[in-house]
């Protein structure tokens, strides 16, 4: 998946790319840069955008693909390892407050 991800967004900055070279490629060769530079504000918002999405792309790709979860049920005293993180649960109690009960719990990583 993680490969898939960054290949649609590849793909986005290529098709944007591609779309401003042909803009461009639509003027003379010698005033290319003069053709881009009088392009309408709407079109270089949706240069931009696309670029946004690309970027949004690749960040919830790279986040998805290379996280780790685990739920674990803990008592008192007991410990869990993962990778460098080391987290231990000291205690817990409960807390009664007006129109609810919360439990409180106190750990150490």
């Amino acid at each position: 998946m993680v490969s898939f991800g960054l290949l649609l967004a590849a793909w986005i900055v290529h098709d944007d790319r591609r779309q401003r070279h042909a803009s461009a490629a639509a003027a003379c060769a010698a005033a290319s840069s003069a053709h881009l530079a009088r392009q309408p504000r709407s079109y270089w918002g949706m240069i931009v955008a696309h670029l946004g999405i690309a970027v949004f792309i690749v960040g919830v790709t790279m986040v998805k693909g290379y996280e780790t979860e685990r739920d674990v049920r803990m008592g008192v005293g007991d410990t869990v390892d993962r990778r460098r993180l080391h987290a231990a649960l000291r205690r817990h109690d409960r807390r009664a407050r007006a129109r609810t009960t919360a439990r409180r719990a106190a750990r150490s990583t």
